[in-house]
């Protein structure tokens, strides 16, 4: 498995478009529990791409294990390692304070 860094650190490893490509996926999964269209995913997506373009990008995707198919002919859906990526780019940059240290420690 091929490291990757994450998007709060300075070099995330993904392109803008993978990353929104993989945010919208996530949401997708999530709100649909299953795979969804690469057309209906180009419709979410805040920047406008074709249907081709986002097969493109879920092909990028799958090569950084961040996205896999299910079955032959199903769409893609988030790996562990996408979801942990959606996840940890949603977390702020924000350091704790002491007494959320102290809290965790115990």
């Amino acid at each position: 498995m091929v490291p990757i860094a994450f998007e709060n650190e300075p070099d995330s490893g993904l392109s803008e478009r993978e990353a929104a490509v993989l945010r919208s996926r996530v949401k997708a999964y999530v709100g649909q529990a299953g795979p969804i269209g690469s057309a209906t995913l180009a419709n979410l997506l805040p920047v406008s791409l074709s249907s081709a373009s986002v097969r493109n990008t879920l092909a990028e995707l799958a090569e950084k294990g961040l996205v896999e198919k299910a079955h032959p002919s199903s769409g893609r859906i988030p790996t562990e390692r996408g979801l942990r990526f959606f996840v940890d780019s949603l977390r702020g940059t924000d350091e704790l304070a002491p007494y959320e240290r102290r809290s965790i420690a115990y």
